[in-house]
């Protein structure tokens, strides 16, 4: 995966929505710089919702299908998701940990990507909250790719600062 998918992606998170309150309105500038550098781009809901790590798998399953079949979109493409996804606390350490729920996407795509790195060589997967946090953390969301697997240490936390913009949280993701 080249510098290049890693440095959009983050870019991604950083650009400010333009319309605040209208919900597809922060995906407009996403979809705008994707097509801009060569991406064929599809937005795929400005809405969605559910537990987070449920809606990253979801949105890996596509990107897993572009790669192997080029359906919906041929290379180089990118997908982009907005909305805000919750995230429920399990186990013994129930409300002990950090993050939040862009964190928790990213996680979720790592570890899948983790079981079938085959199916993710030219994935990168990006969630990041339009204003600029994520969870009681100074991160605004994640970054998840095989480079990132591979190098655990290789957290992938984006930090963008606050934008003072709820709008939704955004996903991107790029296959090259």
């Amino acid at each position: 995966m080249g510098a290049f998918d890693r440095t959009f992606a983050t870019g991604m998170a950083r650009l400010r929505p333009g319309w605040p309150g209208a919900p597809k309105r922060p995906l407009d500038p996403a979809f705008a710089e994707a097509e801009r550098r060569g991406y064929r781009s599809l937005v795929l809901s400005s809405r969605i919702t559910g537990e987070a790590r449920e809606a990253a798998l979801f949105v890996l399953g596509i990107g897993k299908d572009m790669a192997a079949s080029g359906f919906p979109l041929q290379r180089p493409a990118c997908l982009i998701a907005g909305g805000g996804t919750t995230v429920t606390l399990r186990g013994k350490g129930k409300g002990k940990g950090k993050g939040g729920r862009n964190q928790e996407m990213a996680l979720a795509v790592l570890a899948a990507l983790g079981r079938a790195p085959k199916d993710g060589e030219d994935l990168v997967f990006l969630s990041a909250g339009t204003d600029g946090n994520d969870g009681p953390t100074d991160a605004t969301g994640a970054i998840a790719d095989l480079e990132r697997f591979r190098r655990p240490r290789s957290r992938g936390l984006v930090k963008s600062g606050p934008t003072n913009t709820d709008v939704c949280d955004v996903q991107v993701q790029v296959l090259h």
